[in-house]
Parts: C-alpha cells; sequence; structure tokens
C-alpha cells in the first residue's frame, strides 16, 4: 500500500470510526491527516513530544483497522458502492428479462448491506 493510499484508507476509516477514539486520539488524525500539519506542529499545538504525537497515531490507526477488522462497515460501504454503480449502470442499457433480473439481484445486495 503507499503512503496516499494508507492516507486515503484512514481518512475514510476516521469518517467511520474517528468518534470511537479518545478526543487525543482524535484531534492528531484530525490534525495530521486532514489538516496536513507536520509531528512537530502537532507537538507544539497540543503540547507533547514529536514522539508522543507519533505514538498516538500509530495506536489511533492500529484502533482504527481493528474497529474496521470487527466491524467491517467500510467495506459494506466499498460493496454497496460497487453494486449501486452496477445498477446504475444497467439502467442505462435496454431492460430486457434478463437485465431486469441482474438489477433486481444488486439492488437486493445493496438492501442486505444497507441492513
Amino acid at each position: 500500500m503507499t503512503v496516499l493510499d494508507e492516507s486515503f484508507e484512514i481518512q475514510q476509516l476516521f469518517d467511520c470510526y474517528g468518534v470511537t477514539l479518545s478526543d487525543r486520539k482524535r484531534d492528531v488524525i484530525d490534525l495530521y491527516y486532514n489538516e496536513d500539519l507536520s509531528l512537530s506542529e502537532i507537538a507544539e499545538n497540543i503540547h507533547i513530544s514529536r514522539q508522543g504525537v507519533s505514538e498516538l497515531l500509530c495506536k489511533a490507526k492500529e484502533e482504527l483497522f481493528t474497529i474496521e477488522s470487527q466491524m467491517h462497515l467500510l467495506e459494506k460501504k466499498r460493496q454497496a458502492a460497487a453494486a449501486l454503480s452496477s445498477a446504475e449502470s444497467l439502467l442505462d442499457g435496454p431492460m430486457n428479462d434478463g437485465v431486469r433480473e441482474q438489477l433486481i439481484s444488486a439492488l437486493n445486495v445493496i438492501r442486505t448491506l444497507l441492513q
């Protein structure tokens, strides 16, 4: 996974599970990934060492990945988006019985994922 891929993944996990983190961890993730501050800038802002920021960041990321491995909300969201995209593309084409069945199947997947 590239640095950009990891950054995007962390941002998405933060959107899903950020509320589960402590205030301090949530602030560090937000400042680092959303505000694009350096570890030194964050350390100065929240009055801890650069090493402390680094440790908080690592622990927060670990928590986010752990929660996703248990809850799978981000994975389900991605599956629902793919199924929705598939259903939408089917709507652009001719509607014969086969296409209608595929569309119904895709919509059922979306409904299941969103429960």
